[in-house]
């Protein structure tokens, strides 16, 4: 387990370095000048060059990169150019925001998720089912930022039960969590109900029905726990997804969370924003999926790690 363990660890600050140098090409290839940007909102005319030669953007490439990698080795993001803020002190004011939103998402769409699929594999061919299965392609197929619009425009504007935008009440909560956690949801129950149904026709199964167990017995005590390995899989990836898909949530509904903050710092070409912001999602995402795989030997402890 511990040379597993070492071994991810390994693999995951190669994802980091490659993610790193990814964001750091593409932020700086893109076309726009932040200085630019930045004097052309405060409305002054300074000497654009110096104001460069001070944040050194002046120099080469690999030069700026080796700046920022070894800055954040110390734990130093920088600055933001735009607010002049530490980038850490930028996205963990944030981030509050969008884990409250991931989280929410996460835990409605498990538990909405796993019913629906194990309601649709007891009754499999049934009129549950097909309801279940079309409600879960017609949830996948839908995009985040129409339906987050069309439950607004329900929910808020024609019925007045729901606040419009915001994040400060439990009220706000609902609409975006609802909007963000339909594709996973959608995605476990299709899930749930595919692995359940493979399980239920094990011969350990059989074997309980044939002792005289009930079948409400074997199904939670023997064929749930086996069914939820890849459903574990999938929730793990999905809480990473939920992060950077909060995105657009984050901006039909106004939430200032990190998914919006780094939408700002890209359009303003914010680069030590959208490099930091970038790199402690990445950082979150590969220790999600860490404790995913880890997960597994609880589930099922015949998985041995080496």
């Amino acid at each position: 387990m511990t040379a597993y363990i070492v071994r991810r660890l390994l693999v995951s600050v190669l994802v980091l370095f490659a993610s790193s140098v990814a964001v750091f090409s593409m932020i700086h290839l893109a076309p726009g000048d932040p200085v630019e940007m930045l004097t052309f909102e405060s409305g002054q005319i300074t000497d654009l060059d110096a104001i460069r030669e001070r944040l050194g953007l002046n120099d080469p490439l690999p030069v700026q990169y080796f700046r920022f990698a070894t800055r954040a080795l110390r734990g130093d993001l920088g600055h933001s150019i735009r607010s002049n803020r530490p980038v850490t002190e930028e996205f963990f004011s944030r981030l509050p925001n969008t884990l409250k939103l991931a989280v929410a998402s996460l835990i409605l769409a498990i538990i909405v998720g796993m019913l629906a699929g194990i309601a649709s594999a007891v009754w499999a061919n049934s009129l549950i089912d097909y309801v279940v299965m079309f409600s879960s392609v017609f949830g996948i197929s839908m995009p985040v930022f129409w339906l987050g619009l069309m439950l607004m425009l329900l929910f808020s504007l024609r019925l007045g039960w729901l606040p419009v935008s915001g994040f400060s009440t439990w009220k706000h909560m609902i609409l975006p969590t609802i909007t963000l956690s339909t594709i996973s949801m959608a995605s476990i129950a299709r899930l749930m109900r595919s692995s359940l149904l493979e399980v239920l026709q094990e011969d350990y199964i059989r074997t309980a029905k044939a002792k005289g167990l009930a079948y409400w017995s074997v199904l939670f005590r023997h064929a749930l726990r086996n069914s939820l390995i890849p459903v574990v899989t999938v929730a793990g990836l999905q809480l990473g997804m939920l992060l950077g898909g909060a995105v657009l949530t984050e901006m039909v509904f106004a939430i200032p969370g990190v998914g919006r903050l780094v939408v700002d710092a890209i359009l303003t070409r914010d680069f030590p924003l959208v490099q930091g912001s970038v790199l402690f999602l990445a950082t979150g995402f590969v220790l999600v999926n860490l404790l995913v795989d880890l997960s597994y030997f609880y589930l099922d402890p015949r998985i041995q790690y080496t």
